[in-house]
């Protein structure tokens, strides 16, 4: 995994730095289940996590396909368009998640509760596809990246919430949250 990150630059870190903080939102899914969590089957599990998966695999690539449509809109300005989006994602993420300690609510398991939660998360995925197609950073390393820091979110959220690791979590979601607002603020130093 190494050698994906010794050619890059500051702002291939900037933007590998949002993606963490952003994917790292998944750790929540256990965090909000609460107690509810280590009820669910092991197979339940398996197919929650496909589905949300390839839920926000699917709305990165969304993402991405969609800015060939507005060519003509964003001439000139795509840089300050794509900075525009990350900055928004960086301040509403930073915001739900310093709220979110204040109310802990449980989550029923039923289609539309996971809909909800896997297009919730998705959508600052479809952002973050079009803000990274407007830089021209789709390089390989962060099409391969992006799908192993979803798997990971997902499955150490899942494990953690039912062993009961709140507190880690919650360590774990600020760190992160840190590290998208530190690529935002680098991307946005770089980009003037």
């Amino acid at each position: 995994m190494t050698f994906l990150f010794l050619k890059c630059g500051i702002i291939q870190y900037a933007i590998l730095f949002i993606a963490i903080g952003i994917t790292a939102d998944n750790l929540m899914i256990a965090k909000l289940s609460g107690k509810t969590v280590s009820v669910i089957s092991r197979s339940n599990w398996i197919l929650i996590l496909l589905l949300l998966f390839i839920t926000q695999n699917q709305m990165l690539l969304w993402g991405r396909w969609i800015t060939g449509w507005a060519p003509s809109l964003t001439v000139n300005q795509k840089d300050w368009l794509a900075l525009g989006l990350l900055v928004s994602i960086g301040v509403k993420m930073y915001r739900d998640h310093f709220q979110s300690k204040k109310n802990i609510t449980t989550i029923n398991y039923t289609a539309n509760n996971l809909l909800l939660l896997a297009f919730g998360s998705a959508i600052y995925l479809f952002v973050f596809g079009i803000a990274v197609q407007w830089l021209n950073r789709t390089e390989g390393k962060l099409n391969i990246m992006f799908p192993v820091f979803i798997l990971m979110f997902l499955a150490l959220g899942v494990w953690l919430g039912k062993a009961h690791h709140h507190k880690l979590i919650d360590r774990l979601r600020t760190l992160c949250t840190c590290l998208m607002m530190v690529g935002v603020v680098v991307l946005l130093f770089q980009l003037i």
